[in-house]
């Protein structure tokens, strides 16, 4: 009898471990900080018509939001996902290596190429900040469950980092 019992519990215990998730559970904080980064990151963006050296402050803000919220994710148990898209963002944003977007590449991050040329034109502008908002909308989304980590639009933006 002792057996039997040892064993059942065995056996709900592989069960229950079998389906722990493979992603961080829900978290309204980051879903919040997330929507909020991404109105402003698309605010700032939409300034880049006028001189990099007039909004250099509003860059610098938006860049130290988007550090905090990656450094939050890093702290969540399973959420490496969410932080590769983080750093996806990031390279989207600042890093001067090429990232290919769909058939289009981006030679530098959007706010290097910003500061690197003065001043943007509203079709780059325009084409970039669809690009971002996609990315901060699967993030979003990635954190409500909405989608999985699996989905194929997830795989697809993952693989822009390589």
């Amino acid at each position: 009898m002792r057996l039997k019992s040892l064993a059942t519990i065995f056996i709900i215990s592989i069960c229950l471990y079998s389906c722990a998730p493979t992603i961080s559970t829900f978290d309204q904080y980051a879903y919040t900080q997330t929507t909020s980064l991404k109105v402003d990151v698309l605010n700032v963006m939409d300034q880049a018509v006028e001189s990099y050296a007039s909004h250099a402050k509003d860059v610098e803000q938006v860049n130290i939001e988007l550090m905090k919220n990656i450094e939050y994710e890093k702290h969540r148990a399973k959420n490496q996902i969410t932080i590769d898209m983080y750093n996806i963002m990031w390279k989207m944003l600042n890093d001067n290596t090429s990232i290919t977007i769909g058939h289009d590449t981006f030679q530098h991050g959007f706010f290097s190429r910003w500061q690197n040329k003065n001043t943007l034109d509203t079709t780059f502008i325009g084409q970039a900040k669809i690009q971002v908002g996609e990315g901060f909308d699967m993030i979003a989304e990635l954190e409500s469950k909405k989608i999985k980590p699996s989905e194929s639009k997830v795989q697809s933006f993952l693989s822009r980092n390589q």
